[in-house]
């Protein structure tokens, strides 16, 4: 059913296994992102798309999360997007 709308809204026609898939590794993306913003010492440029810190605050996070490395400098332009499609779902 989610993934049919899912299909539907965004013109695809992803298989269940490859959309719990990508629905996975979006809502990642998408909680990482979130909490990453949340931290002190980071800030989200909406210009730039991208998540800045200092580089004492990434290393510092990424001793916490080494996941976090992959987001640091990077572009991040579907993160509006995430947002519409996660931000009601809570952390659950």
């Amino acid at each position: 059913m989610v993934r049919d709308l899912f299909n539907m809204d965004f013109y695809l026609s992803w298989p269940t296994s490859y959309f719990l898939h990508r629905f996975s590794f979006y809502r990642s993306y998408y909680l990482t992102t979130e909490d990453l913003i949340n931290v002190v010492g980071f800030e989200w440029d909406q210009n730039g798309k991208k998540i800045h810190a200092s580089e004492l605050a990434w290393q510092q996070y990424m001793q916490f999360n080494p996941l976090a490395a992959w987001f640091k400098g990077r572009r991040l332009s579907i993160r509006n997007d995430l947002i519409n499609l996660f931000k009601d779902w809570g952390s659950a």
